[in-house]
């Protein structure tokens, strides 16, 4: 039987991953834009920029994998709601509903192909030429459906979480901070000789 203080422990881990998982979806569907890749080239920062954008986007999608993986030993949905119904019985309908949603995405191809990109490409390397079939929009997708779940989870253990206004705050700092660094420019390689020479 599971301690009560580890669930609630993990269920406020929880919501602190699905809170930078919603960052980071923010944060990359800013920069993931015609305008701000051409601006970024411009400047001359095209390779600084697909470093950032791309660990931001592997680690959303090593979050929403984690969130449905069938490990024993990871925190995941079916470990969650496991352990809800054990410690909020009164929350039985909400709950309810949240497990018909994760089985139904535990099926889902999409979600399938998430955890096949975390398992043979970012977390391991896979020789046996399996792949994935991972496509960009699955992940936000996920996110969606992950949002649903602890949702209900949450609102089970007398909690809330506002997705909404939580997307909004990060879409803003997300917009604020890849417009900063797209003004700024390279340095000019004269002027730095010329300082370095004196």
């Amino acid at each position: 039987m599971a301690d009560e203080q580890a669930f609630r422990q993990r269920i406020n881990t929880s919501t602190r991953l699905l809170e930078w998982a919603i960052g980071r979806s923010e944060f990359f569907k800013a920069a993931n834009t015609a305008s701000q890749i051409e601006k970024f080239n411009a400047a001359g920062h095209g390779n600084a920029f697909n470093l950032i954008r791309d660990s931001i986007h592997k680690d959303l999608c090593i979050t929403l994998a984690m969130f449905f993986d069938r490990r024993e030993d990871s925190l995941s949905f079916r470990l969650l709601l496991e352990e809800s119904q054990q410690f909020e019985p009164h929350a039985a309908g909400r709950l309810k509903e949240a497990k018909a949603l994760f089985d139904k995405w535990a099926q889902e191809p999409r979600q399938k192909e998430i955890r096949n990109l975390r398992n043979r490409v970012l977390a391991h390397t896979d020789i046996t030429g399996e792949g994935h079939q991972a496509k960009y929009g699955d992940e936000m997708a996920l996110l969606d459906a992950a949002i649903q779940i602890h949702g209900a989870i949450n609102e089970a253990y007398g909690a809330y979480l506002d997705t909404a206004a939580l997307r909004k705050a990060w879409a803003a700092d997300a917009e604020k901070f890849w417009n900063f660094f797209g003004r700024v420019t390279p340095l000019d390689k004269t002027s730095l000789d010329k300082k370095v020479a004196k």
